[in-house]
């Protein structure tokens, strides 16, 4: 297995997670380096050019959208699954909650509900790649974090899901209005998707689909359920990552968020419910056997498709339950057959990463995936496997 390389964001010495990752219009690939761990420090937008092979910190988002890190609230520390790519050049982030004010420890939205130290919302910035500029910034939903969104390039709007109340919110971004759509449970979705009419998506605590009607702006409940293990229940089976298929933008392919996780591919309609195929489990080689998954970091992610057609995707595991030591099994479905390969640990030179959230692929067929494990942190590169072109949609949802 090739082991490709590793850009660590030496610019950014405490910075610790990166959750979100896309790739532009522009065939550069834009990043979320955050900090949840230290007080009192903004997520920077870092950007990988795979023609260069090089990384530059674009911009500290925290200072951009107006509230700098060190004015003593909750901070603007990271976007999480709320980093969205435009055809026209635009990417647009939602920021996210977690890191506490400068000089405190730790921050808890339910204990600080309201305070002059609390969290003052979700901002959102649009960033022209063409030009290397912000257009503009907002609030897009007050008092919350934004923990996944997604863009609605028909209608022009953003969908998302506030952290932790669980209200589904759309943000107009001509109007630079939010419409809050009520609350849709417990379980906060870790993402939020469209479908080519600009309808969009989600799951609830039971992994039942959501769809929002892009133009009614009304939520529907679809009977239609997220798979899991048959000796789960359905509770906290919301999507854990999804992405959509090269040949047919009305077909996503996902994964669950549950120990002893779940493939499905999901075709959605315009006008039904949609069909819904379980793919079965990820199974690594040397796992833990079918029953036994028991920690959280026990799921996988970074759903990508290759030159090959094949959906790429990492299935982070906790190695050593002794020890706490967490590896990654690089992954490969054939969604022709459903068969699945372990292609192995994922290593590069004796550096192995803990978990790879998310995953994103250059028109040459690179695949670029976040870190989170590590600080500094940094973003992995592995070579293109051999295979015609494929030209994959933009990635509109985080």
């Amino acid at each position: 297995m090739p082991t490709g390389a590793i850009y660590v964001f030496d610019q950014l010495p405490i910075h610790d997670t990166c959750w979100a990752m896309i790739a532009g219009a522009d065939d550069r690939v834009y990043i979320a380096a955050c900090c949840e761990m230290t007080g009192g420090v903004g997520v920077y937008l870092v950007r990988f050019d795979p023609r260069k092979k090089s990384v530059d910190c674009l911009f500290d988002i925290a200072e951009a959208v107006g509230e700098p890190a060190t004015n003593g609230r909750a901070t603007q520390c990271k976007i999480h699954y709320s980093l969205m790519a435009s055809s026209d050049g635009m990417i647009y982030g939602a920021t996210h909650l977690s890191g506490p004010p400068a000089g405190d420890f730790y921050y808890s939205p339910w204990a600080s509900w309201r305070e002059s130290r609390s969290f003052i919302g979700s901002m959102i910035f649009a960033f022209d790649t063409r030009t290397d500029q912000v257009l503009w910034t907002d609030m897009c939903y007050p008092l919350e974090g934004s923990r996944s969104a997604g863009l609605d390039e028909v209608h022009g709007q953003v969908y998302g899901v506030g952290y932790p109340r669980d209200h589904f919110w759309a943000y107009k971004l001509e109007a630079r209005e939010t419409v809050d759509l009520g609350r849709i449970g417990s379980v906060n979705p870790l993402v939020v998707w469209t479908d080519p009419a600009g309808n969009g998506y989600t799951a609830d605590d039971d992994g039942m689909i959501i769809r929002c009607n892009g133009e009614k702006l009304a939520l529907e409940c679809l009977d239609v359920f997220v798979p899991h293990a048959p000796y789960q229940g359905r509770f906290h089976c919301t999507v854990y990552d999804l992405v959509a298929a090269p040949d047919d933008p009305w077909t996503v392919y996902g994964v669950n968020w549950k120990a002893d996780p779940w493939l499905f591919r999901y075709r959605m309609s315009p006008t039904g419910p949609g069909e819904m195929t379980a793919l079965g489990p990820i199974r690594v080689t040397g796992g833990p056997e079918p029953g036994s998954y028991w920690n959280s970091q026990d799921h996988a992610a970074g759903l990508v498709f290759d030159n090959q057609g094949r959906l790429n995707l990492f299935a982070n595991s906790v190695a050593d339950y002794q020890t706490g030591t967490c590896i990654v099994h690089h992954m490969v479905l054939d969604p022709a057959t459903g068969e699945q390969q372990d292609l192995g640990i994922l290593d590069f030179d004796g550096h192995r990463p803990r978990y790879i959230p998310r995953a994103a692929r250059t028109r040459a067929g690179e695949l670029v995936l976040a870190d989170v494990g590590g600080t500094p942190t940094r973003a992995y590169c592995l070579p293109a496997v051999e295979g015609p072109f494929i030209n994959l949609p933009i990635r509109t949802w985080g």
